[in-house]
């Protein structure tokens, strides 16, 4: 088993070798196994317990998986949160609120550790389960292909999640772990057929095998046909996905909607389910009735011009955009820097503009400022900036962001980067990104309002004179 292991690690989820890897660590067989089947096989694990707070034994079971780490010489980290509660004021199931809490964690952690992956346990019984699972909840063809060996999820864009022990049944790792002198700590709530997962493993798959021995090696095979056949889909979804797409934000995924509209209807749900997976990484995905309901009121809109979806998401046709948002996502604009005013205006050295919405802006030529004073507090909008005067045109100009605008933040010495890359990076909601005011000196981006200044235009030792730009709220 050690071998196969060996081999999906490096060939299946693409494990360089002696990759450092953060492996979410239970107590139970599966990954007790895993942590210390990675470890012989030349990889550097490092195990992480999330403490979920719904069950007393937790904390003796985080102690025990701490000693383990301790006595293979590995590093070791633990996470707890309140699931329950979080499921309570989300709406969601136990099951999701699980989910999504933990594998926030664990990536979190890996992040911090500059792990290479993160790596969980789930085995050939489980892959059998969950094609199970999507198909009684109708998930459509892509519900057979089951879980990946290797993703990269809406949880980081850089580092994947990785299943090495999806070729192993849970009585070889049982075998294993005995062989290995674990000791795996028994979750009780795995016995008790309250969740859904539960009672197909419980339950259905027992009486599955009883009428149709071999039905669970059928079917995990069946969801690595279905996989491989499915590839050619997924290459014509991208293509798709790069037409169509505009933007992705942390509340919101935006498409061309005349784009969208042109395609057919299974890459149009196609289009929208990966978006949801893109907002609700942990969720339990969209079942083919959402998906038709999506792709119908692409085609053609109700009046309101939006519907409801599960997991809390909205699809709207808003202009000549069609936006999936999460329905709690509605961004403060009152914080936020906003022009009222569509047309250009120029601002004069000195001099001060309205620029509507309740903002002005103000400029004063005056000497450098205190090096000190030119940075602002962490995680603080940046509304004040001060500009080499020599570097600037004799008039500035201030106008809303357009399509194409490019801009050369500071520390990037040559070439510019899209704007709109620029507010994905930082986190900008797209609402207050349409109305945000930008600061030009003949014809370039000087100062994005909220940040400092461009590059080109910031102040260096030999500057002599500068323009202090100040940007605030007008009282009334």
């Amino acid at each position: 088993m050690l071998e196969r292991i060996r081999e999906t690690a490096l060939n299946d989820c693409k494990l360089p070798p002696g990759a450092t890897v953060l492996v979410g660590v239970s107590g139970g067989p599966d990954s007790l196994c895993l942590v210390v089947a990675l470890q012989r096989l030349g990889f550097h694990p490092i195990a992480a317990y999330f403490d979920h707070q719904l069950r007393a034994e937790a904390e003796s079971e985080s102690r025990q998986v701490e000693a383990l780490a301790a006595k293979l010489g590995i590093r070791f980290t633990a996470g707890r949160g309140n699931v329950a509660e979080v499921a309570r004021l989300n709406g969601q199931s136990i099951e999701a609120a699980a989910r999504e809490m933990r594998y926030r964690f664990l990536f979190s952690r890996a992040r911090e550790f500059q792990a290479e992956a993160v790596a969980v346990g789930h085995n050939a019984n489980d892959q059998v389960e969950t094609v199970l699972m999507h198909i009684l909840r109708g998930s459509g063809l892509d519900g057979l292909r089951g879980m990946p060996f290797r993703v990269l999820s809406g949880w980081d864009d850089q580092i994947p999640l990785v299943r090495p022990l999806l070729r192993c049944w849970r009585e070889e790792i049982v075998s294993f772990c005995a062989a290995a002198g674990l000791q795996p700590v028994l979750d009780r709530s795995n016995l008790e057929p309250v969740y859904f997962r539960n009672r197909i493993r419980l339950i259905l798959m027992p009486e599955i095998e009883k009428q149709a021995p071999g039905a669970g090696e059928r079917i995990w095979k069946l969801s690595q046909l279905a996989d491989d056949e499915l590839k050619w889909l997924d290459a014509l979804e991208q293509q798709a996905w790069s037409d169509c797409m505009l933007e992705v934000t942390p509340g919101s995924v935006r498409f061309d909607l005349a784009a969208v509209r042109a395609l057919a209807a299974p890459l149009q749900r196609r289009l929208i389910r990966r978006a949801a997976q893109i907002l609700r990484p942990a969720g339990e995905g969209m079942d083919f009735g959402n998906l038709k309901r999506a792709a119908d009121f692409i085609q053609s809109p109700r009046s309101d011009r939006k519907i409801e979806l599960v997991q809390k998401l909205e699809l709207r046709a808003q202009g000549k955009e069609l936006i999936l948002f999460t329905r709690n996502h509605s961004a403060d604009l009152s914080r936020y820097p906003q022009m009222g005013i569509s047309d250009p205006v120029v601002l004069q050295l000195p001099g001060g503009q309205a620029l509507g919405n309740g903002w002005e802006i103000t400029a004063e030529v005056c000497d450098p400022p205190d090096p000190g004073a030119i940075m602002a507090p962490r995680n603080q909008l940046q509304l004040e900036a001060w500009l080499d005067v020599d570097s600037l045109s004799e008039t500035l100009e201030i106008r809303q962001p357009q399509a194409g605008d490019r801009f050369q933040p500071l520390g990037m010495p040559a070439g510019s980067q899209k704007l709109s890359d620029f507010w994905i990076n930082r986190h900008i909601p797209a609402e207050a990104r349409r109305a945000w005011p930008l600061v030009f000196s003949a014809g370039e981006i000087a100062w994005v309002p909220g940040f400092s200044p461009a590059d080109r235009f910031r102040v260096r030792e030999q500057t002599s004179r500068c323009v202090h730009l100040r940007i605030h709220r007008v009282e009334r």
